[in-house]
């Protein structure tokens, strides 16, 4: 006996397939079945109408300090994206020293609820992050090669200075 059937949808395998009213079967974490009979499940999920996928990827989202909060944010999984992509523009919340990071605080902080911006190497950052949904992490090239020294004026980024290192 199967742990779930999703019966009735219309199921998007994510491989290029037409789309196809199906039911499928999971097993712990595995899809094991899919078909018109998947057999027994002890719990069963009627999907008639609704798309079946095996997820989403967000390919560019600015999901960086989320996995730093302290309580789950499933928001994401609740969308379907089961995998993210984030530090891939040029602000990301590891590597910071000293200075960046405080710069951080100050000009993102609002944007950053419940979480303490703090200096720290990127692994410091993975060793911290949850890992709720797949998460593909990279440094933002401003990040990595240098770090803001005073902050943007009114003039605009232009006249932000930075230390290469």
């Amino acid at each position: 006996m199967h742990d779930l059937a999703i019966t009735g949808g219309m199921v998007h395998d994510g491989l290029g397939s037409p789309r196809r009213r199906a039911n499928v079967a999971i097993e712990g974490d595995r899809v094991v079945a899919v078909g018109d009979d998947v057999g027994r499940a002890r719990r069963t999920i009627e999907a008639d109408e609704r798309f079946v996928a095996p997820g989403f990827v967000d390919a560019h989202s600015h999901s960086d300090a989320l996995p730093l909060m302290g309580q789950p944010q499933p928001f994401e999984l609740l969308q379907g994206v089961t995998t993210e992509v984030v530090g891939n523009c040029g602000f990301s919340v590891a590597p910071l020293d000293d200075t960046s990071a405080a710069y951080v605080a100050e000009a993102w902080g609002d944007l950053l609820p419940g979480v303490a911006v703090a200096p720290g190497s990127f692994a410091d950052y993975l060793d911290h992050a949850s890992t709720t949904p797949d998460r593909r992490t990279t440094s933002g090239h401003s990040s990595t090669t240098g770090r803001f020294v005073s902050p943007p004026t009114a003039r605009g980024v232009s006249s932000r200075r930075v230390r290469w290192e």
